[in-house]
């Protein structure tokens, strides 16, 4: 159990941290703003439409606790938009803390990724290249969805994922093990951290190890990659999702029925271009 002890690498990771995220930190402007895909107010999601000319892969992407689907970086939005990648940041409660929130929130998944691939056609998705994202919350949330739901997605990338409550909660008889939900149909795995492992931040990728091994024992360790250490760098956490995605879901020969991702007045939310 990690004892919250500060140490000359904790002030050194704090610093970096926020060095990063200085340059990082600007909000990508959507395609679509506050699109709801469900009837509770919390329930609202943002598009942002790469330029292509036929149906766009798709990476869904849900914030860390206390942030805001509207805070989905700049920077991680040109990092796939360059590639011919839409995205999706959808909300749903800003911040988790009990079984109960997390059971919520991902019946609000299911009920968000049923309306992407209801209205897939329309916002230019290709159904069949959908990879998963989450930072810290957002990989608690999603979690469980994308094992369960593995034949609709390609992939999973996520950073800080799967933090220290998780498994206290766990040790406690509170909630599932993540490690529960692996199996060998299980898609493609990419997992990122800033700090090295047994840090004394909560993002430990010694808890990403448990789920890359997980994958191993189960005879999937080549879908399962983990990066760490990427503060001491200053490496940016979304240097790999282009080439995962690339990996993960390919193009495929067969095309899709949907019209590429360009603006539709009768989409529904926010049109944030002129």
């Amino acid at each position: 159990m990690k004892t919250g002890k500060l140490t000359p690498w904790t002030h050194l990771t704090v610093s970096l941290i926020i060095a990063i995220s200085v340059v990082f930190c600007q909000n990508a402007e959507p395609t679509y703003s506050t699109v709801p895909y469900g009837p509770e107010s919390r329930q609202w999601l943002h598009i942002y439409c790469a330029s292509n000319d036929r149906p766009a892969p798709l990476f869904i992407w849900s914030h860390g606790n206390g942030s805001s689907a509207s805070r989905y970086s700049r920077h991680a939005w040109d990092m796939i938009r360059t590639n011919g990648i839409s995205a999706i940041s959808w909300e749903s409660l800003p911040r988790v803390s009990t079984p109960m929130d997390v059971d919520t929130a991902e019946a609000d998944f299911d009920l968000m990724f049923n309306w992407v691939l209801s209205n897939a056609a329309r916002y230019g998705i290709d159904t069949n290249r959908i990879v998963i994202g989450g930072s810290s919350r957002g990989s608690v949330i999603s979690w469980k969805k994308c094992h369960t739901r593995w034949r609709e997605i390609r992939g999973i990338y996520m950073n800080q994922a799967l933090p220290d409550p998780v498994w206290a909660a766990v040790a406690l008889g509170l909630g599932e093990s993540p490690l529960k939900h692996v199996h060998t149909n299980s898609p493609g795995l990419f997992l990122v951290y800033s700090a090295p492992p047994d840090t004394p931040d909560i993002h430990d990728p010694l808890n990403g190890m448990m789920v890359t091994n997980r994958y191993a024992e189960l005879g999937i360790g080549e879908r399962a990659r983990l990066v760490h250490s990427l503060v001491v760098g200053k490496q940016s956490e979304w240097k790999f999702l282009p080439g995962f995605f690339a990996a993960a879901a390919p193009a495929s020969s067969v095309q899709s029925t949907s019209a590429s991702c360009t603006m539709d007045d009768t989409a529904g939310g926010t049109d944030n271009n002129p």
